[in-house]
């Protein structure tokens, strides 16, 4: 925690931030849309399913991590956001899945994806590492994705599930990124670079199929994964996690 009598400035903008997100979550409409989905004519129903499912397993993912975190961060103001984030994070599965159902049902998860959640579920280190994995591995790279690829999700009743998930794991992405900056100082440059290795082979892992869950299955030249792992780098430093001269090739 802090060394201080009264709250933090971390602690107010932390506090305002969960404010914030309560607001967002009382003020959802509690209505079920139930127009058929519609697949993209450029796309067959078999490939376009299987892009949603894979949304969909990631959204189980992150919630898989967010509950385990809950049970190794001693900080009640973290605690307060991860309850709200696991209750944002289980109604987006239940959006995908109610798509799925009427789309044709769910299937296992991507091999890529699974790769990363063995992973994640294998981790024996600190709390840090796994805020990092959902920022950098799952979050981060969700967004991107629904926001690079909006022609693959041009199904209305999609494009609306999909705008209130951008919304939720933009604010979620956004606490992860203020709470990582304030605590991977605390720790010594050899678990930072434990915590960087790690999560380069998750994200090698992911993206190392031809069917790749980052790329929505679409085939890339290694250059264009090469330019995916220096943003992601880009993000790495801006957390605290490493130093520009500790970044590493993919």
């Amino acid at each position: 925690m802090h060394g201080t009598a009264g709250p933090t400035l971390f602690d107010e903008r932390v506090d305002g931030m969960i404010a914030a997100i309560t607001r967002s979550q009382g003020a959802l409409a509690l209505t079920i849309d139930s127009r058929e989905p519609q697949v993209p004519p450029w796309l067959t129903r078999q490939f376009f399913r299987h892009v949603v499912i894979q949304l969909y397993h990631g959204e189980i993912a992150s919630l898989e991590v967010c509950e385990r975190l809950a049970t190794l961060i001693d900080d009640p103001r973290a605690h307060r956001f991860l309850n709200i984030q696991i209750a944002d994070e289980r109604r987006h599965a239940a959006l995908y899945h109610n798509y799925l159902v009427d789309l044709g049902g769910v299937s296992p998860v991507d091999a890529g994806l699974q790769r990363a959640r063995t992973g994640i579920a294998a981790w024996t280190g600190s709390w840090h590492g796994l805020m990092v994995a959902v920022n950098a591995v799952l979050e981060s790279e969700a967004i991107r994705t629904l926001h690079s690829a909006p022609r693959l999700f041009a199904c209305p009743r999609l494009t609306a599930i999909n705008q209130q998930i951008v919304r939720d794991e933009a604010r979620h992405l956004a606490f992860g990124r203020v709470y990582l900056r304030e605590h991977l100082p605390q720790l010594s440059v050899t678990e930072r670079r434990h915590i960087y290795g790690w999560v380069q082979e998750l994200w090698r892992g992911c993206t190392s199929d031809r069917r790749d869950m980052i790329g929505l299955y679409v085939t890339v030249r290694r250059p264009v994964f090469v330019k995916r792992w220096a943003r992601q780098n880009r993000d790495l430093i801006r957390l605290g996690l490493v130093e520009r001269h500790e970044i590493a090739p993919l």
